[in-house]
C-alpha cells in the first residue's frame, strides 16, 4: 500500500487529491487508492505491472527503476488477492486491490494467539 500511495501523491499535482478508501462485502475486502493526478495512457495500462517498466518520459524526474507496481502485484497474488488500474491520461488514476476474507480462527484458538502475541510483546518491551 506504500507504494501505491507513493505513486499517488507523487503523480498529482499540489491541488490534486488523493482517497484511500475500503469496503468489505461477504466474501472478499476491497480498498481502492484513487488519484486526480497526470494519469497512464490507455496503451500503457497492461505493461505497468511489468519488472522495469517505467510509462513515459513525464516521470522521469521521479527516482524508480520500474520495480513498485510488479512487487505490488506479486504481494497482492501471493495472498491470494487480485489488483487492477484503470486510469485516463490527465485525469487520474484508480488502483483497485481485492483480498479474499479468511475464515475466522475458532474462538479458543484465537485466545491462545492473543496470549502468544501478549507475552511476546512483553518479552520485548522487557528485553528492550
Amino acid at each position: 500500500f506504500y507504494n501505491l500511495i507513493d505513486n499517488a501523491i507523487k503523480f498529482t499535482e499540489p491541488q490534486g487529491t488523493v482517497t484511500i478508501s475500503g469496503r468489505q462485502d461477504s466474501s472478499h475486502i476491497e480498498f481502492t487508492i484513487a488519484d486526480t493526478g497526470i494519469g497512464i495512457a490507455t496503451e500503457q495500462l497492461p505493461l505497468v505491472f511489468e519488472r522495469f517498466y517505467r510509462a513515459d518520459a513525464a516521470r522521469e524526474h521521479y527516482r524508480g527503476v520500474g520495480l513498485g507496481l510488479s512487487i505490488c502485484k506479486s504481494i497482492v497474488e501471493a495472498h491470494q488477492g487480485t489488483i487492477v488500474v484503470a486510469s485516463e491520461l490527465g485525469r487520474g488514476t484508480v488502483f483497485t486491490v481485492r483480498f479474499p476474507i479468511l475464515a475466522a480462527v475458532e474462538a479458543d484458538d484465537s485466545s491462545e494467539v492473543v496470549e502468544g502475541i501478549a507475552e511476546s510483546t512483553a518479552r520485548s518491551s522487557r528485553a528492550g
